[in-house]
């Protein structure tokens, strides 16, 4: 393992097509407040233009990054380990380890930030990043104002995976942070995020959250919508991961100023067979939810199954049900399970029908109610 140990703001820029850089030692003790990297991939980098060519073919594996400055930076923008810039398309981050990105007292927007995804508008996306199996750890800034991150994709990242890797110790940030201006396809997978000082995963942007394991963190999944010429309303997926040990809330799901917010968080554990605690409707020891999430049915166990209710529940029964042309009306058992015997009130069934099918009959266009919900108004 060689090390590479310049007196350099970057310390290694990749600036070419089919560039592996494997198993290096890359550290520094740079001094000045300026931005920092320990690699920077992208083409004119700080020129106006940035990401003048489109770079492809690039890997960066089993490399230690660590200490990039001289522990007394109070300024400038920020501290990455790993910079994919503009026009970049399929980079590889793998297997490598980022440490102990430290600034003392940032007055700027900006914060150490383990692996950053980020491009311009107008076609210079950073496109189809993959980080995995990475270790990312001990990324501080003193200034309580300045969030760190361990792995982001900013600006115009549009599809990124990110799986596998294990991030802990960002003091006072976010294990992952998806900002709302990346787009298209965002999966963040099989990653362990724990002992983050305020969120294990931050999402401001449509993505799908599957196999994570989040622990130790205040909040463990943070929804929140910003302004993004993307989408209007926020739509995730959180599915399949253990959410668990958290001390404030497994999910914080907050509406935007002008946009709603949706979460499905069905089959998770939340630390307990009673699944998420969500009081009055399912008080329990496991993980917290607040605001718009759908939780139900959880896993109980670690490992599944999806088979958790808890006490106050509506279930329907689709078991054996087909719609045909022989039989294009089926009845539907419902089941209201009501262990709380405070009066229930807007009590909602929804039904989701494939593409390929449309209501239809007489009266048109309805689901007609049964019995038992005589007298009650249906919509």
């Amino acid at each position: 393992e060689s090390v590479i140990s310049p007196n350099e703001a970057y310390c290694v820029v990749v600036q070419a097509d089919n560039v592996t850089i494997d198993g290096f030692e890359i550290t520094s003790d740079w001094a000045t407040n300026s931005d920092v990297a320990g690699i920077y991939v992208s083409d004119n980098i700080g020129q106006p233009g940035e990401g003048g060519t489109e770079l492809s073919g690039i890997v960066i594996k089993n490399t230690i990054i660590h200490d990039l400055t001289d522990g007394l930076r109070t300024g400038g923008q920020g501290i990455q380990g790993i910079v994919v810039g503009p026009k970049t398309d399929g980079v590889e981050l793998a297997y490598n380890e980022i440490r102990n990105l430290h600034m003392l007292d940032d007055n700027y927007s900006y914060a150490p930030v383990g692996i950053m995804i980020w491009g311009n508008p107008g076609g210079q996306e950073a496109k189809n990043t993959n980080i995995h199996h990475n270790l990312v750890h001990t990324i501080e800034n003193d200034d309580i104002s300045v969030n760190p991150r361990g792995i982001q994709a900013s600006m115009e990242a549009f599809h990124a995976t990110i799986s596998n890797n294990e991030i802990y110790g960002v003091v006072r940030g976010r294990g992952i942070r998806l900002y709302p201006e990346a787009h298209g396809t965002l999966n963040v997978t099989d990653n362990s995020v724990h002992d983050c000082g305020q969120v294990g995963i931050r999402v401001e942007a449509p993505a799908t959250l599957t196999g994570n394991t989040i622990t130790a963190c205040p909040v463990g999944v943070w929804v929140k919508p910003s302004t993004s010429p993307y989408y209007t309303d926020l739509f995730v997926n959180v599915n399949q991961n253990n959410i668990a040990g958290n001390t404030t809330y497994g999910i914080q799901a907050i509406p935007g100023a002008t946009q709603n917010v949706s979460v499905d968080a069905t089959c998770n554990w939340w630390g307990h067979v009673n699944g998420p605690n969500v009081p009055p409707a399912n008080p329990s020891p496991g993980d917290g939810i607040t605001g718009s999430a759908t939780y139900a049915p959880w896993w109980t166990s670690t490992t599944g199954p999806c088979d958790g209710y808890g006490p106050n529940n509506v279930a329907a029964n689709t078991t054996g049900l087909c719609l045909s042309n022989p039989t294009p009306c089926v009845t539907v058992p419902v089941l209201f399970n009501r262990a709380d015997t405070t009066p229930a009130r807007a009590i909602s069934v929804t039904f989701q029908l494939s593409s390929n099918l449309e209501l239809c009959g007489t009266p048109a266009a309805r689901i007609l109610q049964g019995s038992w919900l005589t007298g009650y108004t249906t919509n």
